[in-house]
Parts: C-alpha cells; structure tokens; sequence
C-alpha cells in the first residue's frame, strides 16, 4: 500500500486550489490548453515562415545585398532554431508550418483512433500537438473521457479532487495504456456507450430493455471497486482502497444464501431512530414509502407527525390518513390569505413543539416528524413569505441537529421529503442541519421510462444524485451498478452507497391501521380546509355560469381594482391548473395544449384583438430587426391582463427576436407571481426605439 503521507508530500507543490465545480474546472482547462497550443503553433509556425521565406529571398539576392552571407546565415539559423524549439517542446521534427496556419481551415475530420493512443479530431490534434508530451496527453485524455471524469471527481470530497486530477494525469502520461486509470475511463466510456445504446433502444421499442451485461477489453469494472486511491503513477497494489477513494462497506452484510433487503425493508428499520433527507423526483416512490413505513410504526404505538406546506391535489390521496388531524398540517400555503397563512404558521410552531414535549420532555413518547417538500419550505429568496417561516425552520433544523447524534437515545426522529437538494436556495442555518442525516435517494431505475400519473414520462435522473453527492456528509454513489439496471425493476434505493430494488408495500407486514384524534384537538389543517372549501364554491360557480374568460369571471364577482383581479385570477389559475385540468382547458390559450397557471395572464375577451392590433402597428413587421412576416409573434415586456395595450406593453417581434427578449439579461424572471416577469429597463427602450422608427412617431 503507497504511503499516504509521501504521496503528500508529492502532490501538495501541484495543487493549486479546491475543484468546486468539476464540470467548470474541466471546461477552463480545456480552453486553457487549447489557447496555449493556438499561441504556441502560432509562434512556431512565424518563425520558420519567416526565417524559411528571409533565407531564400536572402540566398538568391546574396550578391546584390551588403553582408548578403551574414543575412543567408542568421535567417537560417532563425529556422533551424525554430525547427528544434518545436522537436525539444514536442518530440516531433517539422521542418514545415502546419496546414492549419499555411491554409487556416478547419475542415474537422476524424483521426484514425487504431493509429493513436488517444484519437480525437485531426484540426484539434494538430493544434495540442505543439504543446509538451505531457500536456498533449492530458487534452487529448480530459476531451475524450470528459463526461466519465466529471462523474468520478463528483463523488469525491472537495478537498481531494485536485490531488486526484493530478495523480490520474500523472498516471496516464507515465504508463499509457497500461495505466489503471486509463482503463477504468475506457471501461466507463465503454459501459456508458453500451448503456445509452440500451436506452434509445428500449425508448424505441426496438429491443428489449434488458441491458446487456457489458464486454470490458482493459478492466472490468464491477471487479474492480478499488482502482482509485491515494497513489502516484507507479500504479502499485490497489487492492486496498484508500483515503481518496475508501472502499466502502456494504450497507448490509448478507450471506449468501440469505435475500437481499428492498428499500422498504431496510428504511423500515431506519426511520424511528435515523433522522433522513429523502430525495427523489416525482413518482419516485419517497412519498409512499414514507406513509406505509410510518402507517405500520403508528401501529406499534409510535404518534406520527405530518407537514406539507405545498400539498396538492395528487398528494391528497389517503396515504396520510394514518396521522391524526392534530398532528397534520396538510395545505397549500400560496392558496391563502395573509391572515390565514401566519395561522398556519403558528399552528406549525404548536405542532413542532408539541413533537419536542413529547420527544425530549419528562412525559416521553416515540415520535416521527415528516416534512414534506423541505426544498420549497426553506426557500430563502421568497421575500415576505421566507421571514414569516424562518422561526419555524429555525425550529425544524434545531431539531434535526439534537436528533442526528441522540435519535435511538430519545426514540425520535425527524424525516424530510424533497425533489433535491439546492443548497444554495435553502437558508443556510436549514443547509448545515440537513447535511448531517442520512441521505436516501429513491430514484427510477438507469434504462427506464415510467409514466406517472399525471401521464409524464419519467427517468433515471443524474443531476439529482450530483446534486446529493456533492451536499451529504454522507457518501452518496452517482452510478447504478450494471447488474441492478439490466434487471426489470423499474424504482431503486439507495442507503449507505448501495443501490437495491425500492420494492413496495407487500415488502412489509400488512397493516390497516386507521387514525383517531381526540375531539377536544383542534384539527391543524382546518383554515386550510376552509379556504379550500370557498375556492371550490367559486370554481363551480365558474363553471356553471358558463364564463368565457377568467377576467370576465373577476368582473362578475365586482372585484374593484386590477390589481386584486389579477390576484384573483392567480388564484384560480392555480387551483385549476392543479386540480381541475378538465375544466381549466376551457380557458387554454392554446386549444391543443394541457392548461397552464400562467394562461391566465390572457384569459381576457378582447385579447385576440388587441393582438391582431398590435400587428397592424408595424404592418406585422418585428421591432428589433424591421422584418416582416405573418407569422409575427406579440411580445409583453410585463403582464397586465386585460390592461394590455398595444404599443405600451405590447409589441411584435418575429420568432428570433422574440427569443431574445426573454434571454437573461434581456428579461427578469420571476416565480413569485404569474404577473411578476417583465422586460428589463435597456431592451425595452430598444423595442419601444425600433417601434418609434416604424411607425414615424419620432419626436
């Protein structure tokens, strides 16, 4: 085993500072080689134009020109300088410029890959060619392997994706193919091909979907778990794993004539004594698997706590019929009134202090807390909506740190849903907390497609794992082992690094446990089943009397301003994106499309008009580019429902243009509201200058 000390001591004096973000990181040394090889073939390549075209020019006019030998001399020597200045940086004798700088054509052709080590395509070889040996190989190696590089130096801690960078370059450029790290990338890249190929297949009904167990050439990679640890190019034993890359232990032990455990069987031991962030995307199976595991720890005795903030109409679906009203808060806190949302608040802060009594206090109970939809709950950049929640995530997290170290001492537990983890929008006391549980990822199975049941097609989804990698103390393993994906089953789990089948229900022993609440308990979610109860009055008298825009709606029930139309508008919107698509498409601003919150920014009567309005401006000419078509599309640089004019907050702009408008720095965009979005300052000065030229009307 390398000495991890010596190798220390070898890498310190290269590393420069913490890789962050690999994908950047990679990115900017591509560049960075490929603007030094430009520099350098450029430098080369003058040298001996000019010194080869002086020496001749020279040579002919030797006896016309005074010291004509001196001049022959010194240009010559200028190339042959130039010419072994190449072969000592490259190991390659040139004797002409390249065809990149005679012709300056970049034709992209592919290089022959059985003749090179490494082949990439020929303009590109030529250019690192007049870098150092070393150089070279280490562009050629992080273009070619570049996706498998960002994923391996992803699952490594900060603090040592730099030293690893180093010690994979130095590996490479040392011992060539027989270096281990070439193989493991060229085994990855292979199974990675393999995989995408199964994909595509199965996607298109064209195979089975299956995949295949993969042929590796250099190294096969689930045999070889210890490949990476903390040793320089001699590539000595590897056997051992180390410091850099340990070899993590299974997270069950099992013989082999025992059964492997599905995630519903190992979380069930886990979530009355380990408090963890369980993450998954949509119909990935987390929210089930909460309900049925907290449904048969109810039967045992333990009182189950609920909260989801965000809830909508498919969450709603009985699983958390188990959990006594008392203990559940169940709502969608955009839905409310201010009154009613800071009533929600503080019955959250009772429910939470009532889990710690109960938990820490002298009358003890075992207890389960679940939060659903931690990501959005914690979101610091909601404005008003983030200060009024702060104390009671202040609370939620302060829990969650008691509980991390003491949860089988005080028989609690605190289990949070979320589609991800987005450090960086979450507040940062809520951020430190929730690195310390236990990641669970639930996740659709690599090589799968599985509808939901709101008919989307859902996947195996990478960036969620990266995302989790990069945030948990905890390790989390990115890639799904060949063996598990080429089986049929369709959700995964994932504890301690290792990946099993999600499994279901019938995992487990069955149960029908049924809440009760005590009467004298006031139900947490009861503003919320009031409010609910009035917005569906309004949506069923909206779709009884038969109104044809939502704005006309607004008018009918006398709201008096815009501004609290708009509001009302947003509103119901959501309510019927959500909850009622069957009527929602009624008021569709694209017939052939599913409904969205955001259509209702033109449910007004004369929208239509104003529209064709708006093009006969310009004659259905675009304000930015002054070209004309019919097929011109209206642009509003802020959304005013039925205040629109033409003119004032709407423009036509043709497709590309229109585009543009809505790029970053030309658009500020903004979830708070389905009225918030709007053109920034600059570009709508340049629309209104480009309308002004059309239309004459310059002052």
């Amino acid at each position: 085993m390398f000495d991890n000390n010596s190798n220390k001591s070898r890498t310190s004096n290269r590393r420069k500072e913490d890789i962050i973000d690999v994908e950047s990181f990679i990115t900017d040394r591509i560049s960075q080689l490929g603007s030094k090889a430009a520099s350098q073939r450029g430098l080369c390549d003058s040298s001996k134009i000019y010194g080869g075209i002086l020496s001749v020019v020279s040579f002919f006019a030797l006896n016309s020109i005074p010291g004509g030998q001196v001049v022959v001399a010194s240009s010559l020597a200028g190339y042959l300088l130039a010419v072994y200045g190449d072969y000592a940086t490259t190991k390659r004798l040139r004797l002409f410029p390249s065809r990149r700088t005679v012709s300056g054509l970049s034709q992209d052709k592919e290089g022959n890959e059985d003749d090179r080590f490494i082949a990439l395509n020929e303009d590109y070889e030529e250019d690192i060619s007049y870098l150092g040996q070393k150089e070279e190989l280490e562009a050629k190696f992080i273009n070619r392997y570049f996706d498998e590089l960002c994923e391996k130096l992803y699952e490594l801690p900060v603090s040592d994706r730099s030293n690893t960078y180093q010690v994979i370059i130095d590996s490479v450029f040392s011992r060539k193919k027989q270096s281990k790290y070439y193989q493991y990338f060229e085994a990855r890249s292979k199974q990675d091909a393999r995989f995408m190929e199964a994909e595509i297949a199965a996607k298109e009904k064209l195979l089975p979907r299956k995949i295949r167990q993969v042929d590796i050439d250099y190294l096969k990679l689930e045999e070889d778990q210890n490949l990476f640890s903390r040793q320089l190019p001699g590539d000595q034993d590897l056997s051992q794993g180390s410091e850099l890359f340990p070899v993590s232990e299974p997270a069950m032990t099992l013989s082999q004539d025992e059964p492997v455990l599905t995630g519903y069987q190992i979380f069930y031991s886990l979530i009355d004594s380990t408090c963890c962030y369980v993450a998954g995307g949509q119909q990935s199976g987390k929210t089930l698997l909460l309900a049925e595991t907290t449904k048969r720890k109810a039967e045992e005795g333990i009182l189950i706590f609920y909260v989801n903030w965000f809830s909508t109409k498919l969450d709603r679906d009985g699983h958390w019929e188990h959990v006594p009203a008392s203990h559940k808060i169940e709502t969608d806190i955009s839905m409310l009134s201010p009154e009613e949302f800071m009533e929600v608040i503080n019955q959250t802060l009772n429910l939470l202090n009532t889990f710690k009594l109960l938990v820490f206090g002298e009358h003890h109970k075992d207890c389960i807390l679940v939060w659903d939809e931690l990501e959005v709950s914690a979101d610091k950049n909601s404005g008003d909506v983030s200060k009024a929640t702060q104390p009671v995530l202040q609370l939620l997290s302060d829990l969650i740190g008691r509980l991390t170290g003491t949860g089988v001492k005080n028989g609690g537990s605190v289990q949070v849903l979320s589609p991800g983890y987005a450090a960086g929008s979450m507040f940062a006391f809520v951020n430190s907390k929730a690195k310390k549980m236990t990641p669970i990822v639930c996740s659709i199975n690599k090589g799968k497609f599985v509808k939901t049941r709101n008919n989307k097609t859902i996947s195996f989804n990478k960036s969620l794992l990266r995302q989790m990698a990069n945030n948990f103390v905890s390790a989390v393993e990115v890639d799904v082992p060949i063996e598990l994906a080429s089986t049929k089953t369709e959700r995964i789990f994932q504890f301690q690094e290792e990946w099993v089948a999600l499994g279901d229900a019938s995992d487990l022993r069955p149960c029908n446990y049924v809440a009760t609440d005590d009467i004298t308990h006031q139900p947490h979610n009861v503003l919320a089943q009031k409010k609910r109860s009035q917005i569906e009055e309004l949506i069923t008298k909206l779709e009884e009397d038969g109104y044809e825009t939502l704005w006309s709606f607004a008018e009918a029930m006398e709201i008096p301003s815009s501004d609290a139309k708009r509001r009302f508008i947003e509103i119901v919107s959501t309510y019927l994106e959500s909850e009622r698509p069957d009527l929602a498409s009624r008021f569709a601003r694209n017939k052939e499309k599913e409904f969205s919150s955001f259509d209702g920014r033109y449910s007004y009567s004369d929208n239509i008009e104003k529209e064709l309005n708006t093009r006969l401006l310009t004659n259905f000419r675009c304000c930015l580019c002054q070209k004309r078509s019919e097929d011109v599309e209206i642009h509003r640089t802020s959304y005013l429902g039925a205040d629109d004019q033409p003119g004032k907050n709407m423009f036509p702009l043709c497709e590309v243009c229109h585009d543009e408008a809505h790029e970053a720095g030309n658009w500020n965009s903004t979830l708070d509201s389905i009225w918030s979005s709007h053109q920034t300052e600059g570009f709508t000065k340049r629309i209104n200058l480009g309308l002004n030229f059309l239309t004459q009307d310059i002052d």
